[in-house]
């Protein structure tokens, strides 16, 4: 079975290490973090990982596309130590909370020259890990051909999936990383997030299971998180 780790004990240094260690033998130069759903701890998580990375690299959070207020971008801004303008953090602002292919927004190649803007910034500064996170899920639209999914492959980045540790999450996860499989990127483990104490027995197996069938790393944090 893949190894299972508490995200809020040892397991955050294990995890910080690991994207350091890719990042200093030049295997990537960022991570895309994508949730298995909206509102599941992407931006939790990426802080907490910023706060830890802090001090062993160079590292920025980067949010390409944020969708209604610019929160996300200014609590990176918040967790990091090199410093950069929220817009440079946030290129793509939309204004209304909702997909973007449900509202006007920028054509792809605008998009993208956008976040390809910013990412030069970044390594202009020295930065030698960047971690991305994406709006919404792995399959949120971006347009009518692109998701979220064209986005980490655009950007050649290997995934961190972040999931909500409740019932319904195995299917919401092993989807996840079934469409992920089919990119060929990599998928650097998963994070399940337990937010609250409503009673549910399958917050006591998800991760194990996660990481049986997905055979990769699982990393638990919030209530419920012992393992």
């Amino acid at each position: 079975m893949a190894l299972i780790l508490n995200l809020e004990s040892k397991g955050l240094p294990v995890l910080a290490a690991r994207l350091a260690a890719g990042a200093q033998q030049g295997r990537w130069r960022g991570v895309f973090v994508t949730g298995s759903d909206t509102g599941v701890g992407k931006t939790v998580v990426t802080c907490a990982l910023l706060r830890e990375l802090s001090g062993r690299i160079p590292v920025a959070g980067l949010k390409p596309i944020a969708c209604g207020g610019r929160e996300d971008a200014e609590a990176f801004a918040g967790s990091q130590a090199m410093k950069f303008s929220v817009a440079t953090i946030n290129p793509v602002h939309l204004p209304k909370p909702m997909s973007p292919l449900a509202q006007k927004r920028p054509g792809w190649s605008e998009m993208m020259a956008r976040i390809r803007r910013s990412l030069r910034k970044y390594d202009e500064a020295g930065v030698r890990l960047t971690l991305v996170e994406g709006a919404g899920g792995w399959l949120c639209p971006i347009d009518e051909r692109h998701a979220m999914r064209e986005l980490a492959l655009a950007l050649k980045l290997p995934v961190l999936v972040v999931a909500a540790n409740r019932l319904g999450s195995l299917n919401h996860v092993l989807l996840t990383l079934e469409s992920l499989k089919g990119t060929g990127l990599a998928c650097v483990g998963v994070v399940m997030n337990c937010f609250d104490d409503w009673p549910d027995l399958s917050k006591e197996s998800n991760a194990a299971w996660v990481a049986r069938l997905g055979r990769l790393p699982v990393y638990i944090c919030g209530k419920n998180g012992a393992n």
